[in-house]
């Protein structure tokens, strides 16, 4: 899942800091970089034919939401069947159907805010040939209509900000929908080819998780960015600058830049020359070798929460996300670490540059 989006309610006194670097409005970039929905409809339908056929085992169920919210529902149940096992959590069988209720209604609820995400289920329906389901809620036209839109989607900020933002450094809103659909459909084939999250005791197991799996799913969209666009774009760049300000919204999870970052040094020929299922494995092998560990994470979470207090965004950290911060105290050079890579970033997509 890409993220859940923050209220934006980010301090005043953060913002205004912010808008006195910021260059003059763009008042036609709405109109000026917007894309038919016919062509994201084409993007859509594309990329799910392309999966379909390199992935024959799995049922890609695209599901749109919004007004469709009851029909797509409907849909969901009669494809599930009867008794499905939901396969990104491990889980004893004595709870599986509670994390089948919990699953489904996170799906009605990505639904009704039409906000992307996936979940993969196995289903009874073994002579069909495609016993497991990858559950896509995706809605082009809201996350990537024009390219405010696109920007403001993965950023997370307000749109008087993303407005400010130079044309250059604005998501083009056809890469941005690709980028989503793979973003998406790697965290199905995660599941389904690594298998589930594993149980665990530990405190932050599962926001470790969703780290870990945030860092791979970057990495596999950009990875089949680069192999489609036969480069390194602009895209890419703009995508890393974005998630470098994660922490800006209070998602510490989605600050992927880093990773991003070692993706962009790898030959982009590398990408070029391979197979969907080829990216795949560059991203799997990324996530189980290169991504930080459990107690790094820990560190991190705290170096993070210090970070956002320094950066004036005290009012974003909430009592679940203060009660995360362990006995474990900031790292003090990860701190002012987080806190340049934010500031820089953020004075980039303000249009200005920080001596």
């Amino acid at each position: 899942m890409l993220k859940i989006p923050a209220k934006h309610h980010v301090s005043a006194l953060f913002w205004l800091a912010i808008s006195t670097i910021s260059s003059a409005v763009h008042a036609g970039d709405e109109a000026d970089s917007s894309v038919s929905y016919k062509r994201l409809d084409t993007i859509l339908d594309d990329k799910l034919e392309d999966y379909k056929h390199q992935y024959p085992e799995i049922n890609f169920l695209l599901l749109r939401g919004g007004d469709q919210t009851v029909e797509d529902m409907v849909t969901l149940g009669r494809v599930l069947g009867k008794k499905p096992v939901n396969m990104d959590y491990e889980h004893p069988a004595e709870l599986r159907k509670d994390l089948i209720n919990v699953s489904v209604n996170r799906i009605l609820f990505m639904l009704q805010s039409q906000m992307p995400s996936s979940s993969l289920f196995k289903t009874n329906k073994k002579l069909s040939g495609q016993q497991y389901v990858c559950v896509l809620a995706i809605s082009p036209v809201q996350i990537a209509g024009n390219s405010i839109q696109a920007t403001r989607h993965l950023l997370d900020q307000p749109l008087e900000f993303v407005r400010n933002i130079p044309k250059r450094l604005l998501l083009s809103p056809e890469d941005y929908l690709a980028f989503v659909i793979d973003h998406e459909i790697y965290h199905c084939l995660q599941s389904m080819y690594s298998g589930p999250q594993p149980m665990s005791h530990k405190k932050l197991w599962g926001e470790y998780f969703q780290f870990l799996n945030e860092q791979a799913a970057d990495f596999y969209a950009l990875g089949m960015h680069i192999r489609k666009s036969r480069r390194v774009t602009t895209f890419c760049r703009n995508i890393q600058r974005i998630r470098c300000v994660s922490l800006a919204s209070a998602d510490a999870n989605h600050f992927t830049s880093k990773g991003i970052q070692q993706l962009l040094k790898i030959p982009a020929r590398e990408f070029i020359n391979a197979d969907t299922s080829a990216v795949f494995a560059k991203a799997r092998h990324f996530r189980e070798h290169e991504v930080i560990d459990y107690n790094t994470y820990i560190q991190y979470v705290s170096s993070a929460i210090e970070a956002m207090k320094v950066l004036g965004l005290s009012s974003l950290i909430t009592e679940e996300l203060q009660i995360s911060q362990v006995e474990i105290s900031p790292d003090p050079s990860q701190v002012d670490e987080l806190v340049s890579h934010t500031r820089q970033c953020l004075a980039e997509l303000a249009g200005k540059k920080l001596d």
